[in-house]
Formats: structure tokens, sequence, C-alpha cells
């Protein structure tokens, strides 16, 4: 019985481990894309408010562009 609890333990402590390794690594290949998606998510937003800006200058009868 105490040698099937300590090899469970074991078992569990070495699946953390590599649980562990996984996510370490998930996180190295994501970081990267998450970077890029951000900045292209900042690049729409400026976007977006300039767009924005031309709509209300155009409404109001302004031309400059």
């Amino acid at each position: 019985m105490l040698c099937t609890v300590g090899l469970t333990a074991w078992r569990l402590l070495a699946n953390l481990k590599s649980l562990a390794r996984s996510l370490a690594e998930l996180n190295e290949r994501l970081t990267p894309a998450l970077e890029d998606l951000a900045a292209k998510s900042q690049e729409a937003a400026e976007r977006a408010e300039r767009l924005s800006a031309r709509a209300q200058r155009t409404s109001r009868g302004d031309r400059r562009p």
C-alpha cells in the first residue's frame, strides 16, 4: 500500500514537471505572436481614430485632408 502511494506521488510529480515544461515552451512560442497581435491591434485602433476624425470633419463640412 505504501509503495503504491509513493509510486503514485512520484508519477504525479513527474507529470506536473512535464506540464510545467510544456507550459513554458508554449509561452515561449506564443509570446512573439501575442506581441505582434498587440502591435496590429494598436495600429488598427490608430487607423480607426483617424477615420473617425475624418468622418467628423466631413460631416461638419470641413474639407481638410
